[in-house]
């Protein structure tokens, strides 16, 4: 097992007390933490569990032989508007550099500007055309009934109740200007790690362009999630025929809507490759 790498220490202000995560576990009640379940058990099944370190050698005809090595990235930084209103399509992005061995998983929580917060009574999927809906939206169903002196919780309860019940129980709340700096930092002391930003339209910028300048692997996720709904176990699209490019990439009956896969975020993706190439 990998020890995992050290992040800077004034970072600790910043992590959700436990508390939060506590109240967000029993906020979402029985139903909404099975449901989550269920999208947890499928993405373990789906991808595996991969190898921590793979080393593999081919030899060619041709008189040459190579040598890969992976490894998984030293850390993987997930900064999400906190805002964020669905739990299963965190969670897609989350557990594949979990079942990846990634040795330092840092998810980070961010307002945007003009926040608004998620309806309490949105739990369900929501229609967006015909056949095509938007992934199980949660927010905190106990909202409405908590006594309004309550403390808001920094992040939508959902989220932090789908990181506690995947093993991930540590999370940041940070400005964007903190996750920037963050970062930064983290690459300076460990190297290519993987960059996830989750969020709306045109959110995290100045991340993306620092990845880029960097050269660390990035998935941006910052459109509305989007699946066809297989009505009655029907396939929408038969006899083999390939979705247009605009389509949804997922498919989904009505017993997997809590599920989400992001079919381009595997484990791999959360791995480092290099290749020697030797006569």
């Amino acid at each position: 097992m990998l020890e995992p790498p050290a992040y800077p220490a004034w970072l600790e202000a910043h992590l959700i007390d436990d508390t939060s995560f506590e109240r967000a576990y029993e906020d979402l009640g029985a139903s909404g933490r099975a449901r989550l379940k269920q999208a947890i058990a499928v993405l373990h099944v789906f991808w595996g569990e991969a190898e921590e370190r793979r080393h593999t050698e081919r030899v060619f005809r041709q008189g040459f032989r190579v040598r890969e090595d992976m490894a998984p990235a030293p850390y993987t930084l997930l900064v999400c508007d906190s805002a964020y209103a669905f739990p299963s399509c965190l969670l897609a992005a989350l557990m594949p550099a979990v079942l990846a061995g990634c040795p330092l998983i840092l998810p980070c929580f961010a307002p945007t500007a003009g926040r608004a917060e998620a309806s309490p009574d949105r739990c369900l999927p929501v229609d967006c055309g015909p056949g095509v809906r938007s992934p199980l939206g949660m927010s905190d169903p106990a909202a409405k009934d908590r006594p309004s002196r309550a403390k808001p919780l920094p992040v939508a309860g959902p989220l932090l109740a789908a990181l506690e019940l995947s093993g991930l129980e540590r999370a940041f709340a940070l400005t964007e200007e903190g996750a920037l700096d963050l970062f930064g930092q983290l690459h300076d002391a460990h190297g290519r790690g993987r960059l996830v930003i989750m969020g709306r339209d045109l959110w995290g910028e100045p991340l993306l362009l620092q990845a880029g300048r960097l050269g660390i692997p990035t998935r941006a996720f910052l459109t509305p999630p989007l699946y066809l709904r297989a009505e009655g176990g029907q396939e929408i699209l038969p006899d083999g025929r390939e979705p247009d490019a605009t389509a949804p990439q997922l498919e989904l009956d009505e017993n997997h809507e809590s599920v989400w896969i992001w079919p381009d975020l595997s484990p791999d993706w959360f791995r480092n490759r290099r290749l020697r190439l030797t006569a």
